[in-house]
């Protein structure tokens, strides 16, 4: 998997001796996965996967896109027994996953899979030292 691109800090260490590393770092050592957008006016914008359940929508969750065929609270990302699942939350638009609608029910999502949310196609990239 590529390095991702950040803008993101954060510091570590104890107090006065601080190390500052970017994220892509912290996705390495953490294991989880980058969502990377394939269409629209995000293009090649990358979201990064880093905690059990991640919230994808147009305004008020972990990962805000500003899209109008996107549901305020359109999925949810997680981790779970060492796979990534998506659950549609009931979106106007609906959730693909590789051109295959689904809605309201879990699904599993693997490296590589190409979610549509509304009109907005993101990739699933899952980091090589994922462990669940």
């Amino acid at each position: 998997m590529k390095k991702p691109k950040t803008d993101f800090v954060h510091e570590v260490g104890r107090k006065g001796t601080k190390e500052k590393l970017a994220d892509d770092a912290l996705l390495l050592d953490t294991g989880w996965a980058t969502l990377v957008v394939l269409t629209g006016k995000l293009k090649g914008r990358e979201y990064f996967i880093r905690k059990d359940a991640t919230t994808v929508g147009r305004h008020g969750t972990d990962i805000d896109i500003d899209d109008d065929s996107i549901s305020r609270r359109h999925a949810v990302i997680y981790c779970r027994a060492g796979h990534f699942f998506v659950k549609d939350m009931g979106a106007t638009n609906g959730t693909m996953i590789n051109d295959k609608l689904f809605s309201g029910k879990e699904k599993v999502i693997r490296d590589g899979d190409v979610l549509q949310l509304g009109d907005v196609g993101m990739k699933l990239m899952v980091s090589e030292n994922f462990k669940g």
